[in-house]
């Protein structure tokens, strides 16, 4: 009787379980379906992940359950709603974003436009109505029973042994996030990161520590330029075309050997008659990040932080491109189709320099309406009415414009092109043919002929696996997510194809050089798109949707990190074109170096400069030693170490007073809770001394920590220990010591003769 009973119990409880995995199961195949080839090893992982959650989540579901009341079935009911909830929203940002719902993103709740112009949309409604179905079904039949703690236990136990053995599992190239992880298991690691706390605040200059890291990255306008310019005012119309990838314009891609279905044939005839840039770099995903680089002339932040168009809103700390143009007596206008709240750029704007800002409430009509706004067509339209406006002014403007229609979940008619089932696609041709007349209807205004023109994107959607075709590439498909588009019509009628790669930070010294008006720029960062450099440079991009980062570098090289910088390679573009599949992979060097000390330099700066992963022992350079007894001078920073990480510890400290005889600092390194090794260092009045060495890890280790106590030897009168330097340095690209601890350095010399040799 017991054994039925226990039979019957585990049949309830596997019920419960299956509703769980119902709705994580169900997305990650249907994004398979939409977004790649079809299944493949690198989708394992992704399911496990799945699997992982699931139990923990039916763990909490059935435990929530266990009194067996009607309040606590309701408890149970309500956590499987908001399971499949999560889920849904993850099908949706997959889709739009290709990457996982992040729990940072929970910010966006509070604007009434992202909740009714992207949360509340539904784009496969059987893939809803069937989880919210088959969950509910399954946890009400399985928790009409209470289930045992013990059980519980074991499920809460086996799910996160699924999640501890995910690493080991083959992961992608690339690890795209969504095809990795399930949503639940990537916040956990994300809120476990920031409860042990983040190195990396949005404070400090930021620019000037760029520069001072790359030098190379100001403003240069020291190329050739491409054709004879006025250089005299001229009006000057900036339109961002959102998420558009230069991989959709069919002149573009093809120098890059992609072919695609995505295409904008419009947006290509138009690009032939003036200058088109088919290696052009969008640096960062979202559009707070693009149009900061794209009007500031700066990078936008390389890694994950607070916007820096955010942080602006609070502390202005850059002259960008409209408020150079206001001094210099432009008339400036932003104008976009949808509510300005969103991304605060009601506020950004203005402080940026524009003196007329205008969103969704200045539209009288459209095609198609949403709570992001009008359709692209119907706003490229009605802006013809505000170009009017400002032709009719007697001074020279500025006026940047910016269309929604291909955010997410797109703004389309209807009735137009019915028959595609991809929405995206869908309006990029309606965006294609707003472009076309909008253009013609510039011609006809004349506007070509006083007005410098450029087209671009602030974002790049990139392309999916699918859309190239199934083919397992991806780094291709990480790439195209930065792979933008640059087209300039010029007065002068300039045209051709310019291979240099540019990127958004460019476009403010551009327009600056173009007008004449470069030596308001100093500030800026880039190079103009109007001339031909015959030095290669450094270009940096990263990809927060898919945690990572990188740099196009100098002789057709392209350095690509994780967030995390445990995973950096090099690859040799042979062929030039920075987008092209034919890259190929070196082996693993310290190439990316560069790319890190630069991520976080665009993030994290401190007084003094920036120290990446680098951690002061002594927070007071003056130490008195009074006792034989020893005295805790550091404890220790306790760093967890992957396997390819090392550690460098460096001291240098001068003994000041005392009688002649040295005090003593015990130095100990532990691993793990145990003494890896104690190394004791007299340091002698008058004398410096000087300690390195490195531990380099055999494997992961959990706990690394390092302290030092001072006592005096016997007989040694009371003296003061002046610390130049004390800290500990956690490396991840470079050349690896030898495993284990290794001392480069500890010696001692007069203070007086180091300092007549130039030391500190």
């Amino acid at each position: 009787m017991a054994g039925a009973s226990d039979r019957a119990g585990w049949v309830s409880t596997t019920l419960a379980i299956c509703g769980i995995a119902l709705p994580a199961l169900a997305v990650r195949v249907a994004l398979i379906s939409a977004m790649t080839g079809g299944l493949g090893a690198p989708d394992v992982p992704g399911f496990a992940s799945d699997l992982g959650a699931s139990l923990l989540f039916a763990a909490l579901v059935l435990f929530a359950a266990r009194a067996g009341t009607w309040l606590a079935t309701g408890l149970a009911l309500a956590l499987t709603v908001a399971w499949v909830v999560a889920h849904q929203a993850q099908y949706e940002i997959a889709l739009a974003l290709d990457s996982l719902a992040s729990v940072l993103d929970l910010r966006f709740l509070g604007s009434r436009t992202f909740i009714g112009g992207s949360v509340l949309w539904v784009s496969n409604a059987w893939l809803l109505a069937v989880s919210v179905a088959g969950s509910l079904l399954g946890v009400w039949f399985g928790t009409r029973a209470p289930t045992g703690g013990r059980r519980i236990v074991a499920i809460a136990a086996t799910g996160a042994l699924v999640l501890a053995v995910h690493p080991l599992l083959p992961l992608g190239e690339w690890r795209v996030g969504w095809r990795q992880q399930n949503l639940i298991h990537h916040n956990l690691e994300a809120l476990a990161v920031l409860a042990l706390g983040s190195r990396r605040t949005a404070a400090g200059d930021h620019a000037s520590a760029v520069l001072e890291r790359v030098p190379g990255m100001a403003a240069d306008l020291g190329g050739r330029e491409i054709g004879s310019l006025d250089r005299r005012p001229r009006n000057v119309l900036l339109v961002f075309l959102e998420s558009v990838s230069g991989a959709f314009i069919p002149s573009l891609r093809e120098t890059h050997g992609i072919d695609v279905s995505l295409s904008m044939p419009r947006l290509d005839a138009f690009a032939q008659t003036g200058l088109r840039y088919p290696d052009f770099v969008v640096q960062q995903r979202r559009t707070s990040r693009g149009l900061y680089a794209a009007l500031c002339g700066e990078l936008p932040n390389l890694l994950r932080a607070t916007p820096k168009m955010t942080a602006y809103v609070k502390r202005p700390n850059r002259k960008c491109l409209p408020r150079v143009l206001d001094e210099a007596g432009y008339r400036t206008t932003f104008l976009q189709a949808a509510p300005l709240a969103f991304m605060l750029k009601d506020q950004f704007m203005p402080l940026a320099g524009f003196a007329n800002v205008v969103g969704h409430d200045w539209f009288e009509r459209g095609y198609e309406n949403s709570v992001w706004g009008v359709d692209d067509r119907s706003f490229l339209e009605q802006s013809l009415r505000m170009i009017d406006q400002l032709r009719a002014e007697e001074r020279p403007w500025f006026l940047t414009m910016l269309t929604v229609g291909t955010h997410h979940p797109t703004i389309v008619p209807h009735d137009f092109e019915p028959n595609r089932t991809f929405r995206f696609a869908r309006a990029i041709s309606w965006l294609d043919l707003g472009v076309d007349d909008f253009v013609r209807a510039l011609d006809e205004r004349g506007v070509f002929e006083d007005t410098l023109v450029i087209l671009t994107s602030d974002e790049s959607r990139g392309l999916s696996e699918r859309a190239l075709g199934g083919a397992r590439d991806e780094t291709t498909v990480a790439l195209t997510q930065n792979w933008g588009y640059l087209v300039v019509r010029t007065p002068e009628g300039l045209a051709g194809e310019v291979t240099e790669p540019f990127a958004l930070m460019d476009l403010p010294i551009s327009v600056l050089d173009y007008l004449g008006l470069a030596d308001r720029g100093a500030h800026f960062y880039g190079r103009s798109v109007f001339r031909r450099y015959d030095e290669e440079r450094l270009l940096f991009f990263s990809n927060n949707n898919l945690r990572t980062v990188g740099a196009f570098a100098p002789g057709g090289q392209l350095f690509l990190c994780s967030h995390r910088f445990d995973d950096c390679r090099t690859f040799d573009i042979p062929d030039g074109r920075i987008f092209s599949p034919g890259r190929v992979l070196r082996e693993r060097d310290a190439s990316g170096g560069i790319v890190q000390d630069v991520a976080l330099r665009s993030v994290a700066v401190q007084r003094g400069g920036i120290r990446p992963d680098h951690f002061e022992l002594v927070q007071q350079p003056s130490f008195q030693v009074k006792s034989i007894f020893e005295e805790l001078i550091h404890g220790g920073q306790q760093l967890a170490l992957k396997k390819g990480q090392w550690i460098e510890v460096e001291i240098e400290v001068d003994g000041m007073g005392g009688n002649g005889r040295p005090s003593i600092i015990e130095h100990r390194l532990s691993r793990d809770g145990k003494r890896l090794g104690t190394f004791s260092l007299n340091v002698t009045p008058g004398y410096r001394r000087t300690f390195e060495y490195t531990y380099a890890p055999p494997k992961d280790v959990t706990s690394v920590s390092a302290r030092s106590l001072a006592k005096l030897s016997g007989g040694a009168g009371e003296m003061e220990l002046l610390f130049h330097r004390a800290v500990m340095t956690v490396h991840t690209i470079g050349e690896r010591p030898p495993t284990g601890v290794d001392i480069r350095r500890n010696d001692e010399q007069r203070i007086d003769a180091v300092t007549e040799s130039g030391g500190s």
